[in-house]
């Protein structure tokens, strides 16, 4: 995607959960001004939120169990803001079966 010049963001959520695995202070910081180089997507209201919890219910409805609620914000940010989400997690691929959740698979 990077040398397609593929327009690339990230979410809070997932610049938390990258930043959280390195040990290192030097990489740590190193991680940090390279992704706050992208574009930052968060939810924007209790609204948003709420979707987020009717997309887990939708999911349970259908027989779907998401494991994380995590996943649930990632995806209703990426939903709201109408953008592809690359992931390496099934959940999103089931999340995408019973809502508008588009995933990028390279």
């Amino acid at each position: 995607m990077l040398e397609a010049e593929d327009p690339i963001c990230i979410s809070d959520v997932i610049l938390a959960e990258a930043l959280q695995g390195f040990r290192n202070n030097q990489e740590f910081e190193s991680a940090k001004t390279h992704l706050l180089h992208f574009p930052i997507y968060s939810l924007q209201s209790p609204e948003g939120y709420i979707r987020a919890a009717q997309l887990y219910r939708t999911c349970r409805k259908e027989g779907i169990t998401i494991r994380r609620t995590i996943d649930c914000l990632i995806a209703q940010i990426a939903l709201d803001q109408s953008l592809f989400l690359l992931h390496q997690d099934n959940d999103f691929d089931r999340i995408a079966t019973v809502s508008g959740l588009r995933v990028y698979h390279p």
